[in-house]
């Protein structure tokens, strides 16, 4: 018996070990037995529970390895600044539970220890995207979830719609044609993805949502100040703050959606803004949008035709997109700068 299963140790490989014991990482519910089935079906292998154990007690040391196809560990490069990895790898589990952290924050942080470490070789500290790879896989650090607008789009009459769209922007300057669009923003919700080194917990997210209005004109001169919509018209955070010294506009509605008194609203302030210039604004099909407001002097209203948002809307193709992102990589910082702060207090 003991023969046996020496002979099947040597027939699987230090790969087929590691990806046994990611799977049980994976489905830490799964029993040894499970696992004996597993290993069957995936290498055609036959294992005892004994090789199982064996092979589960080295999860560590198989997990953190990097394998060649036949099996053989590859010897990974020694880190330029051991001490400064030591530190970041320190921070970064102390914090990977709460904050999504991603590899812009990895190299952020690991540039600011070089700073406080190597204050004598300021000209040497940048770190390259080539860097933060060998930095994840000599500590392990994998992508693990822990936790789309395109609808039905009527392609069949799509260029005629195309054409039309583009000969009424035709008769603009493009600076002269401005997009509105709307966009919830759950703005404190953590993304489902995280940089880590083994599975998060999963943990109730906070889905508060506000709507904000982005307007910018084509070529890109002038963006207009953002339209907040939240719930509440005196939210405790405005305790004591002049609502008029914000570089937003802030308004509220019971569910902090956009309505037609607030498009009209928009249109009409937005109108005053352009101060005699002649301007044509996109809007979608949105009912919200509001599409008799009289007494316009500076704004043509022109709206897109009913389900082609998603193809057409300038906001959609990635402006929308690039605010939420760089919201988010301001909402980490701040989340991390709160937890590294509690931190360092000296009551702590």
């Amino acid at each position: 018996m003991a023969s046996k299963l020496k002979g099947v140790e040597k027939s699987t490989t230090n790969q087929q070990r590691k990806l046994l014991c990611e799977y049980q990482r994976d489905h830490k519910a799964c029993t040894q037995q499970d696992l004996v089935k597993w290993v069957e079906k995936t290498f055609d292998l036959k294992v005892s529970k004994g090789t199982i154990s064996n092979t589960l007690k080295r999860s560590s040391e198989l997990l953190s390895a990097n394998f060649d196809k036949d099996g053989s560990s590859k010897r990974h490069k020694a880190a330029k600044y051991p001490e400064m990895e030591k530190v970041v790898f320190e921070w970064f589990l102390q914090h990977q539970e709460r904050v999504n952290i991603t590899g812009e924050l990895i190299i952020e942080k690991a540039v600011e220890t070089l700073k406080l470490l190597y204050p004598q070789d300021s000209s040497e500290h940048k770190l390259s995207q080539g860097w933060l790879e060998k930095f994840k896989l000599r500590h392990g650090i994998k992508s693990y979830r822990r936790f789309g607008e395109s609808g039905s789009v009527d392609t069949h009459d799509m260029e005629k719609k195309l054409e039309s769209i583009m000969e009424k922007i035709n008769q603009f300057r493009m600076k002269y044609v401005f997009n509105m669009d709307e966009t919830g923003l759950f703005y404190r919700l953590q993304a489902d993805h995280s940089l880590a080194t083994k599975q998060l917990e999963g943990r109730k997210q906070d889905k508060e949502r506000l709507t904000i209005v982005i307007c910018c004109n084509a070529d890109g001169s002038e963006k207009i100040p953002l339209w907040i919509i939240g719930k509440y018209a005196k939210s405790r955070c405005f305790k004591n703050v002049n609502m008029n010294s914000l570089d937003c506009e802030y308004h509220a509605n019971k569910r902090a959606w956009m309505t037609g008194l607030l498009f009209e609203e928009y249109v009409r302030w937005l109108d005053d803004q352009m101060h005699s210039r002649k301007i044509l604004l996109v809007v979608d099909n949105c009912p919200a949008h509001s599409k008799n407001i009289q007494g316009l002097q500076n704004i043509e209203l022109f709206f897109l035709p009913p389900n082609m948002t998603s193809k057409v809307q300038p906001c959609d193709a990635g402006i929308i997109r690039a605010f939420k992102m760089y919201y988010r990589k301001r909402f980490y910082h701040k989340i991390l700068e709160g937890y590294e702060l509690d931190i360092s207090s000296p009551e702590k």
